[in-house]
């Protein structure tokens, strides 16, 4: 909470692209109190293709008008790397969730962190 919270006070725009459905992540992020520091919130159930296509963050960026090459995007499996790099995004892994470190390191992240405040130093 530490690390969005100085994310959310440092203006970095957040958006979420889930393989949960929409229900689910709705009430996931009203129990933590933090639904509306997103800005784009995209569900299983928001697409037609999900991860590891890169729909998802399409869809996020076309909503938000972001540009691919100015977003980041970070997740704990092999899939949400290979989505965001099909988006044409940067990437960045994390190393304690839910994927292997190989499946990580296979998808090509370009950057992998082991704890979550570390990705407020990669500028």
């Amino acid at each position: 909470m530490e690390t969005l919270t100085r994310l959310k006070e440092s203006g970095a725009g957040m958006a979420i692209a889930s393989s949960r459905r929409l229900a689910s992540l709705y009430d996931y992020l009203d129990g933590l109190g933090i639904r509306d520091w997103f800005a784009c919130i995209v569900g299983a159930d928001s697409v037609a293709k999900g991860k590891p296509d890169p729909e998802p963050v399409l869809t996020v960026l076309k909503q938000l008008g972001w540009a691919a090459g100015d977003t980041l995007v970070v997740g704990d499996a092999d899939v949400d790397i290979l989505m965001g790099n099909g988006a044409g995004c940067k990437t960045c892994a994390v190393t304690y969730g839910n994927g292997s470190l190989s499946s990580l390191k296979a998808a090509g992240p370009d950057y992998m962190i082991d704890s979550f405040p570390d990705l407020l130093r990669l500028g």
